[in-house]
């Protein structure tokens, strides 16, 4: 292995593994934090909670996907050591950051007077107009200094990101967990959370300014006309995934809420935290490769060794949505039981949360190089076509059902069937690989059924051994369900399995 290749490695390592320290411990705080929130608040609060977090993301449509077009440009102005242009690039995102921070705010004002039709029972939380606005005030002051985050991420430090959240999260849960342990004080629980974000932002981009001068010193420098059409055109593209994006996981709450009410909301929330906790632990290490696999690809002109690189993502991909998937359908139920039984859905809801995380899991791979690569064309069409769906079947499943929370996750669900799974590896091998995708989609489909497999097979066992002790079924459940997801892991994927364990192990003997 090369000095280079050496180097992209540790970056990619060190990056996940923190990454993954930092989620860990989020998630870990979101569950006391929701715990809390369950039995001092109750569902109506829980429920608001989820859904203004919903409406923000709406909201951040206005950011267009800007974020992941200049990251292409980035990548290789990093890889060329481009100064005057990486000064550039930055100087024009922080522009159009504030010109976003003023369209999120302008168009969450406007937004107010609808705010009784998108919560079915808000009289149950007083104060809802100025709990939305604190939403609001958090996500607009964000826009002035998180942009410098995604030089670090571009530039192989997200580390530093991450240490940096890790710090600042600790202070604002400790003190969050008191006002609402104390106080039940919801508003100050948000002005909390308000303050820290934006010490954090600040305290980030003060870094940023350190480790690259130069920034302060090009404050003018601008990007040439050839670089600006290169990022509207991927923006133009990239529009209609954060489209999706949105439509996706925004709505899921808003549609539950405006036609079910904010205590069915609220349950849901609950579940929505532990799926969103895992994949954002799981994309966390798994997008920790993207910046690596664009210096890779900007420093390499053999294809052959980018769709090797592609593919041994792809399966380490498949091994972690084969653990997410099993686990996740074993554990939930049991989880809740423990945690609160009144928050607990059907068993078809279960089944449908897990393969719905399986299945985003599995869509990493083609995102990340798409990302890596740059190569953004259609995917916008693809993206709108697909949140157009996912609201159709979510909507007429709600409607014409009694299938409740498990309506919107199987909306989901077929939406990303009928386009993404095809779609997105399609455009890959079209635009760059200029081949045709079979090979990589027929290991999709067996990755799929591998999955369903284990899960089911796993399942079944559990079904037969299952006791009335719920810690005891927890256990068993985690045991087995990690045994089965480990054999089939060697099983099918061998090499990458000794892959994953040789370079923690690697990791645990330095720490050690």
């Amino acid at each position: 292995m090369s000095e280079i290749d050496s180097s992209r490695t540790k970056s990619t390592m060190r990056n996940a593994v923190i990454s993954g320290i930092t989620q860990i411990f989020i998630i870990v705080t979101r569950f006391v934090i929701q715990t809390i929130f369950m039995y001092k608040l109750g569902k109506a609060y829980t429920g608001i909670n989820g859904v203004f977090n919903n409406v923000i993301l709406v909201l951040n449509i206005a950011e267009l996907g800007l974020s992941s077009a200049l990251a292409y440009s980035m990548y290789k102005a990093l890889v060329e050591k481009d100064v005057l242009k990486i000064s550039g690039l930055m100087n024009f995102y922080r522009k159009t950051y504030h010109k976003i921070s003023g369209v999120i705010a302008g168009l969450g004002l406007t937004l107010i007077p609808f705010i009784p039709l998108l919560i079915k029972g808000h009289q149950a939380v007083p104060h809802v107009t100025l709990i939305y606005l604190l939403f609001l005030l958090n996500t607009v002051s964000s826009y002035f200094f998180s942009f410098k985050r995604n030089l670090l991420t571009a530039d192989q430090k997200e580390y530093l990101n991450q240490l940096n959240i890790l710090l600042y999260t600790t202070i604002q849960i400790i003190l969050q967990i008191f006002v609402l342990l104390v106080f039940k004080a919801y508003i100050t629980y948000l002005l909390i959370f308000i303050v820290f974000q934006w010490i954090a932002n600040f305290s980030i981009s003060r870094k940023v300014d350190q480790l690259y001068p130069f920034l302060k010193e090009n404050r003018q420098a601008k990007i040439d006309a050839k670089e600006l059409l290169i990022i509207k055109h991927n923006t133009k593209e990239l529009i209609g995934g954060k489209v999706s994006e949105v439509a996706e996981i925004g709505t899921d709450n808003l549609l539950l809420s405006s036609i079910m009410g904010v205590q069915v909301a609220g349950t849901y929330s609950s579940y929505e935290l532990i799926r969103n906790a895992v994949l954002k632990l799981l994309q966390m290490i798994i997008f920790g490769a993207t910046a690596s696999i664009g210096n890779f690809v900007h420093s390499t002109k053999d294809k052959k060794q980018v769709e090797e690189m592609m593919y041994r993502h792809f399966r380490i991909s498949f091994i972690l949505a084969l653990f997410s998937f099993t686990c996740l359908l074993n554990l939930l139920r049991p989880f809740i039981l423990i945690w609160n039984q009144n928050y607990l859905v059907s068993s078809l809801t279960i089944w449908l949360i897990s393969f719905d995380v399986g299945l985003k899991i599995l869509r990493n791979t083609p995102i990340a190089f798409f990302s890596a690569l740059g190569t953004y064309q259609h995917m916008g069409i693809k993206s709108i076509i697909e949140s157009l769906l996912n609201l159709i079947f979510s909507a007429l499943f709600l409607s014409l059902t009694n299938l409740g929370i498990a309506a919107v996750v199987l909306g989901t669900i077929l939406a990303n069937v009928f386009v993404s799974s095809w779609w997105e590896p399609y455009q890959l091998y079209r635009l760059y690989f200029k081949k045709k995708c079979t090979k990589y989609l027929a290991c999709y489909w067996k990755y799929l059924f591998l999955m369903l497999i284990s899960g089911a097979l796993s399942s079944i066992f559990l079904n037969k051994i299952a006791t009335k002790n719920l810690i005891t079924d927890f256990l068993l459940s985690s045991v087995i369900s990690i045994v089965f997801a480990f054999v089939a892991s060697f099983l099918f994927v061998r090499q990458d399995m000794q892959f994953i364990l040789n370079n923690l192990w690697k990791k645990i003997r330095r720490i050690v």
